[in-house]
């Protein structure tokens, strides 16, 4: 009964923002919009926001002026990683700091419909290896 109680409390709340994640190791990431287009043989543009909800500053992982951006798709047995994330070594990839309740935005191209997520890398230190367990809620590219 009290599991039954618990879920009817919090699955309105789970479900209630799709494109947004609950914040995650700190980090609240929303997509634009929940479905995105894609024109012809271009690929779907999915804008997306960082905010820092820990009381202290983390840095994420970069590249140039782009918030990198690991990007899983719905499969048969949950979440699978579909791709990482490249760049150039012309390009900054020094990691960028974001101080406690900034929102930075970002954008991703993605080619292929499906059901996806993004996941973004994050350290609390300069000396760390990224974490790339906060994740954005599920959107559906057509």
């Amino acid at each position: 009964m009290r599991m039954r109680l618990c879920l009817v409390v919090l699955l309105p709340l789970v479900t209630a923002c799709p494109g947004t994640s609950a914040p995650v190791g700190g980090l609240v990431i929303r997509t634009s919009a929940v479905s995105f287009s894609r024109q012809a043989s271009e690929p779907a543009v999915i804008d997306f926001t960082v905010t820092n909800t820990f009381d202290h500053r983390v840095y994420l992982a970069r590249c140039g002026p782009r918030i990198m951006s690991a990007l899983d798709r719905a499969g048969a047995s949950g979440w699978e990683q579909y791709s990482g994330d490249a760049c150039i070594a012309i390009l900054d990839m020094s990691p960028l700091p974001i101080d406690p309740g900034v929102t930075l935005q970002s954008s991703r191209a993605i080619h292929d419909p499906g059901q996806y997520r993004l996941r973004i890398g994050v350290i609390g230190d300069t000396e760390q290896t990224y974490a790339w367990e906060s994740a954005s809620g599920a959107f559906v590219v057509r």
